[in-house]
């Protein structure tokens, strides 16, 4: 029972935030003030066009900046959809040369056939965390100091304490609570 709950608690996860827009703006609302008020980032500069533009094309080319990131930090690694949705997703998958039920199907098309809406959801993460760790490498923080910041601001979903992930996991629990 606690598995077939788990998975409707998990595909529920992924419809509600990879596919609902209205969820997605809240987010990126969320994480512009979570970078100026725990991040310590002037609004000015959190609210400037050209830091955004810069990190995803940080990310999309993987420059200096990025390889420095992944060198050095786990930070662009630590998503929610990383770390919570596409392992459980990955459940799913249809084994090759076998139709699979509709269930799988449906999961299939999140997964794979609509991976984009998995990669677009974590590239939004990532250009957050990475506008504020370049912020703070700008202001000549170390790259895991300026990483620590972002994390901290943005979280690490692979750093929830128990208490919590089992909250989050319980009926009638609180789904989104890493984020509250």
């Amino acid at each position: 029972l606690d598995k077939v709950y788990k998975k409707g608690l998990g595909l529920w996860k992924a419809g509600k935030v990879l596919t609902n827009p209205a969820t997605r703006m809240r987010n990126q609302i969320s994480n512009t003030m979570l970078m100026s008020i725990v991040g310590d980032m002037p609004a000015e500069q959190v609210l400037n066009p050209k830091r955004w533009y810069d990190a995803a094309f940080s990310l999309k080319n993987q420059d200096a900046t990025y390889q420095l990131l992944k060198k050095e930090t786990s930070l662009l690694d630590q998503t929610y959809y990383k770390n919570e949705l596409e392992p459980f997703l990955d459940n799913f998958n249809i084994p090759s040369g076998e139709k699979g039920n509709a269930l799988q199907k449906f999961v299939d098309v999140l997964t794979n056939k609509g991976d984009w809406l998995g990669k677009s959801y974590q590239g939004q993460e990532q250009i957050g965390k990475t506008v504020l760790a370049k912020y703070w490498m700008d202001q000549g923080k170390t790259v895991k100091e300026a990483a620590k910041i972002a994390e901290d601001a943005l979280f690490n979903y692979s750093k929830v304490p128990t208490a919590i992930q089992k909250l989050r996991d319980m009926p009638f629990g609180y789904p989104f609570i890493t984020y509250s």
